[in-house]
C-alpha cells in the first residue's frame, strides 16, 4: 500500500506542523496558498541517462512541456479538490497514483507525476513508495537511475521525522530499507560504468549502518565503500590514460593500462584482451590467450596468477595494481577448493616434488594477497602439507624397510597405504595391504581387487554385447518376408543376458568395497581417512549412477561425505 492510502494520524490537530514540512517547511496557517502548488508538481532534478542505441524507453520531456501539464495540474486540483489541506493534498496523490501509476496513454503526464511522487514520498519518508517511483521512472524513461537512487536516498537522509511519520515508519526501518536499496544498486551501477553514483550509494550505506549500530552491515558497506573509492580513482586515471591512448596508439603501457581497466573493470572482455595484444609485452599476451582459453587446471590457475602479478608491476600505476590484486583475490577464493584435488593429481602423475612445489606456490600467493579469506586457505594448506610430508617420509621409510624384509607387516600396511590412498596405484598397492596383517585393510583390499576385476568383466561384456550389434547391423539385409540371421540374433540376446549378470556382479563388488573401505576409514587418521572415505563414495556411486535408488544408509553415508 503506498504511503498517501495510509491514514495521518491527527488531520485535525496536527496536521499543519506535519503538511508545513511536507510542501517545503513552508509557513502556514489554515490554508496554503495555490501558487504554492507548482512546488509539490516540480520533478526535481532528473537528468537524462546516456541513451544508448538499443535504448526502447521514452525521451525525458523537456521542461517546456512539463510547465503546460504542470500548471493543467494545479487548475485541476483548484477545481476537483479546492484549498491546500492535508486532507486534500492526500486524495490529489492517492487520485495521481491510481490513475498514472500504470497507465502508459499519457506519457508526458505520467513523467510529471511520477516526477512528483518520488519527491513527496522521499519528502515524507517513505522508502518503498520512493524506490517504487523511482524504479516506475527508470522503467519508461530515459532516467539516470542512478542519479535518481542517490538523490532520493539523500532525501530520505536529510529528513528530520515529525512524531506522526516516525509513527508510520520506524528510523530503523527507513535506515534499513535505504541500505538494502543502496547496496543492491551499488553493483548495478558499477555496471553501468556510473561510478561517481556507486560512491556515493556506498557512502550513503555506510551512513545507514552506523544509524543501525549494525556491525555486520558497517563492515560490508565499508568494504564495498574502499572498493567504490578504489574504482573511481580508477575511472579517472583511465580517462587521462585513454586520452593519451589516442595521441600514442603503440605505446606499450597505455596499451596496458586500458586493456586492463577494459577488461576487468568494465568486462569487456574482447575489447581488453585484445588491447593487452597489441601492448606487445610477453606477459599480457600470455595472460589475454589464458584468459580467452580459461586455465584447465589449478596449477594452470596459479600460473594465471602469477603472470597477473607480474602485470601489476608493469603499469607503473598503484591503482592499476589495485585492481589486478583486488581481481586475484576474488580468483584466487573462488579456486581455492580445485588446490588439494590438483595436490593429488599432481602427486599420482609426477611426483612428490612436483606436488608439493605446486601446494608451496599457492600458499605464497594466497599470503601475498593479504587477504583474511586467502590466508585461512593458506593456513589450511600448511596444516596438510605438514601431514602429507610426513606421510610420505613414513612410506619412504617404510619402503626401504619391506625391501629388506617384504613379510614386515607394518611396513606393508604403510606402503600399501600410501600407494593405494595417495598414489592411485590401487593393483600394487592391495598387494602390500594384503600383507599388512590389519583385517580391515586386507578386507578392504580383496573387495578392491574383486570389484576391480567385475569392472572389468562388465567393460568386456559391454564390448562384446557391441560388436554383437555391430556384426548384426552389418550384415546383408533379408529379404523380404525374411527374418535376419538367428545366429547373430542369438548373439546379441546372449550378450545383453551377459551384460546383465556382469552388471549385478559388479554392483555387488562397488557395495563390498564401497562397504570395507568405509569400515577401514574408522581406524585411519587424515588425510588417509579422507582418502578411504572418497574411495568408497566412488563405488557407492559406480553402484548406484541414481543415488536416490540406494538404500538410506548409503544415502546417507555419501551426503555426510560430501558435506
Amino acid at each position: 500500500m503506498r504511503w498517501f492510502l495510509r491514514p495521518i494520524a491527527g488531520v485535525l490537530t496536527g496536521c499543519m506542523p506535519y503538511l508545513a514540512w511536507l510542501i517545503g517547511r513552508l509557513a502556514i496557517t489554515a490554508l496554503i496558498p495555490l501558487a504554492v502548488l507548482p512546488f509539490l508538481l516540480q520533478s526535481g532534478a532528473v537528468s537524462a541517462a546516456a541513451v544508448q542505441p538499443t535504448d526502447k524507453r521514452l525521451p525525458i520531456p523537456t521542461e517546456s512541456q512539463q510547465r503546460p501539464v504542470q500548471e493543467k495540474l494545479v487548475q485541476l486540483f483548484k477545481a476537483k479538490y479546492g484549498p491546500v489541506t492535508p486532507f486534500t493534498v492526500q486524495r490529489f496523490a492517492n487520485d495521481m497514483t491510481a490513475k498514472y501509476h500504470n497507465d502508459t496513454g499519457d506519457p508526458l503526464t505520467r513523467y510529471v507525476v511520477l516526477s512528483m511522487l518520488t519527491n513527496l514520498a522521499a519528502r515524507n519518508w517513505q522508502p518503498l513508495d520512493t524506490f517504487e517511483a523511482v524504479d516506475d521512472l527508470s522503467a519508461a524513461y530515459r532516467v539516470d537511475k542512478g542519479k535518481l537512487d542517490v538523490e532520493a536516498a539523500q532525501k530520505l537522509m536529510s529528513v528530520r521525522p515529525t512524531w506522526q511519520m516516525a509513527r508510520i515508519n520506524t528510523p530503523q526501518f527507513v535506515y534499513n530499507t535505504t541500505y538494502t536499496r543502496m547496496m543492491a544498486e551499488i553493483p548495478l551501477a558499477d555496471t553501468a560504468g556510473e561510478y561517481k553514483y556507486a560512491l556515493q550509494m556506498a557512502q550513503i550505506a555506510v551512513r545507514c549502518a552506523q544509524l543501525l549500530q549494525s556491525p555486520a552491515d558497517l563492515q560490508a558497506a565499508e568494504q564495498s565503500l574502499h572498493t567504490q573509492q578504489m574504482l573511481a580513482t580508477l575511472w579517472s586515471q583511465a580517462k587521462r590514460d585513454i586520452a593519451a591512448l589516442k595521441l600514442k596508439p603503440t605505446d606499450p603501457t597505455l596499451n596496458l593500462r586500458v586493456g586492463l581497466f577494459t577488461w576487468l573493470a568494465e568486462k569487456k572482455h574482447h575489447d581488453g584482451l585484445k588491447l593487452l595484444d597489441a601492448s606487445g609485452l610477453a606477459n599480457a599476451i600470455r595472460v589475454a590467450k589464458l584468459a580467452r582459453n580459461g586455465p584447465p587446471d589449478a596449477a594452470a590457475w596459479l600460473h594465471y596468477f602469477e603472470l597477473l602479478q607480474k602485470l601489476a608491476g608493469q603499469t607503473k600505476q598503484p591503482i592499476y595494481s589495485q585492481l589486478i590484486t583486488r581481481k586475484i583475490t576474488k580468483w584466487f577464493n573462488n579456486q581455492a577448493g580445485n588446490v588439494m584435488p590438483a595436490f593429488f593429481t599432481t602427486l599420482q602423475t609426477a611426483s612428490f616434488g612436483d606436488a608439493n612445489h605446486l601446494l608451496t606456490n599457492a600458499i605464497a600467493q594466497a599470503h601475498n594477497l593479504h587477504d583474511p579469506g586467502s590466508a585461512a586457505w593458506a593456513g589450511k594448506w600448511q596444516s596438510q602439507q605438514r601431514a602429507m610430508l610426513a606421510l610420505h617420509r613414513r612410506y619412504e621409510a617404510a619402503m626401504r624397510q619391506v625391501q629388506h624384509n617384504p613379510d614386515f607387516r607394518p611396513g606393508n600396511a604403510v606402503v600399501g597405504q600410501y600407494l593405494c590412498l595417495i598414489k592411485g596405484q590401487w593393483k600394487v598397492g592391495c598387494n602390500y595391504l594384503l600383507k599388512s596383517g590389519k583385517s580391515r585393510l586386507m578386507a578392504a583390499a580383496r573387495s578392491e581387487q574383486a570389484a576391480l576385476k567385475q569392472k572389468a568383466a562388465l567393460t568386456q561384456a559391454k564390448d562384446a554385447l557391441h560388436s554383437a550389434r555391430q556384426a548384426l547391423r552389418s550384415a546383408p539385409k533379408p529379404k523380404a518376408g525374411n527374418a535376419a540371421d538367428p545366429g547373430l540374433l542369438l548373439s546379441v540376446h546372449t550378450a545383453k543376458e551377459a551384460v546383465a549378470k556382469a552388471k549385478a556382479a559388479a554392483t555387488a563388488a562397488y557395495v563390498a568395497a564401497a562397504a570395507n573401505w568405509w569400515q577401514a576409514a574408522t581406524r585411519l587418521k587424515p588425510p588417509l581417512q579422507q582418502r578411504a572415505q572418497a574411495r568408497a563414495v566412488h563405488w557407492y556411486k559406480r553402484a548406484y549412477p541414481d543415488m536416490s535408488q540406494a538404500p538410506a544408509n548409503i544415502i546417507y553415508r555419501v551426503k555426510r561425505f560430501e558435506r
